[in-house]
C-alpha cells in the first residue's frame, strides 16, 4: 500500500495519537512515518497561592489575575476549585509552604514538605485545591507555613503537603517532616 494509517491508545481513556506510513514509491521500499498529535490535552497545570501570604487566602480576582486564560478555576473562601478535564491518571505534586522568618537573630522559617502521587480522576470531577502561604515574618516569634491540600469535592483528601514552622528569635524553623499515619501509630 502507498499508505498505512492507525490510531494508538495513549494511555489514558479517551485520548490517542494518530499514526501514518507512507512508502516514498522506491523500489527499495523505503518508508517514512508521521505522528500527528492532534487529540492531545493540556497536561501540565501549576495552582500558586495568587499572589497571597499570611492567613488570608486568595479572592477570585486574586487568581483571575494570576493565571489569566491558563487556568480556569472557582475560588470559594480561598480554596481553589478546579474541574478535571478528562478521565485519566495524574501526577500530583504539593508543597507545603515556607515558616516566617525572624528579624531579631536573622533565624530563618521551615521548609514546608513535597509530596507527589498518581491519581485517577475523572472528567467533570471537582478538585478543591488550598495552597500553603508563607508564614508571616516577625522580629521575635514567626507564623509556621501552611499546609497545601487536595481534596475532592467530598473532602476526601488525596494529598497533603505540611508547611514549615515558623521561626524564633532563638532558633530556625523546623522543616516539615514527612510521615504516614495511621490512627495513633506514625511511620517514617
Amino acid at each position: 500500500p502507498q499508505q498505512v494509517s492507525m490510531s494508538m491508545l495513549d494511555g489514558q481513556e479517551g485520548l490517542s495519537s494518530s499514526i501514518t506510513i507512507g512508502n516514498n514509491g522506491t523500489d527499495d521500499l523505503e518508508w517514512s512515518i508521521y505522528l500527528q498529535d492532534d487529540t492531545r490535552f493540556k497536561t501540565e497545570w501549576t495552582f500558586t497561592n495568587c499572589g497571597q501570604t499570611g492567613y488570608t487566602g486568595p479572592s477570585q480576582a486574586d487568581c483571575n489575575a494570576a493565571y489569566g486564560s491558563n487556568i480556569d478555576v472557582n475560588v470559594n473562601n480561598g480554596i481553589q476549585e478546579w474541574t478535571v478535564p478528562y478521565t485519566g491518571v495524574f501526577n500530583i505534586q504539593t508543597f507545603g509552604a515556607q515558616g516566617g522568618y525572624s528579624s531579631y537573630s536573622n533565624q530563618q522559617g521551615g521548609s514546608g514538605a513535597i509530596i507527589g502521587g498518581e491519581f485517577y480522576l475523572e472528567q467533570g470531577q471537582i478538585i478543591q485545591i488550598l495552597v500553603g502561604q508563607k508564614g508571616g515574618d516577625y522580629t521575635y516569634n514567626s507564623a509556621g507555613g501552611g499546609g497545601t491540600f487536595v481534596v475532592d469535592s467530598n473532602n476526601n483528601p488525596l494529598i497533603i503537603s505540611g508547611g514549615g514552622g515558623g521561626a524564633t528569635y532563638l532558633y530556625d524553623g523546623y522543616d516539615a517532616d514527612i510521615n504516614t499515619c495511621s490512627s495513633y501509630t506514625c511511620y517514617n
